[in-house]
């Protein structure tokens, strides 16, 4: 008797431990989200709670982190992309500043 009231006051203390938070999110940003993870390069669906990124994946597992205090943004024709810096480049700078013509370090009409 003492040992089966010993196990389920165990048990219950044990399962007071347990995670049961239930799954909510600050933010569902619904677009195409570029991941850099080789094995899911792509999603449609990023959740942010906090200041953490919890969930990347498709929109209906997504839609399971909304409750009502939840902002759904969905942001046609924009993309995601990682990373915390500005990713608004414009990479056509980078060959056209190779192709230049620096003539401003040459001393004479030889080296011109």
């Amino acid at each position: 008797m003492i040992n089966s009231i010993s196990l389920l006051l165990f048990i219950g203390m044990a399962l007071v431990g347990c995670d049961s938070q239930e799954k909510s999110a600050d933010i569902i940003l619904i677009a195409p989200s570029f991941t850099m993870n080789a094995d899911q390069p792509w999603a449609s669906a990023v959740v942010i709670k906090g200041d953490k990124i919890i969930f990347v994946g498709d929109e209906q597992d997504a839609v399971l982190y909304q409750n009502s205090a939840t902002q759904v943004i969905e942001m046609s024709g924009g993309m995601v992309l990682p990373g915390f810096i500005d990713s608004h480049v414009h990479l056509l700078w980078g060959g056209i500043e190779m192709n230049d013509c620096r003539l401003h370090d040459l001393k004479t009409p030889t080296q011109i």
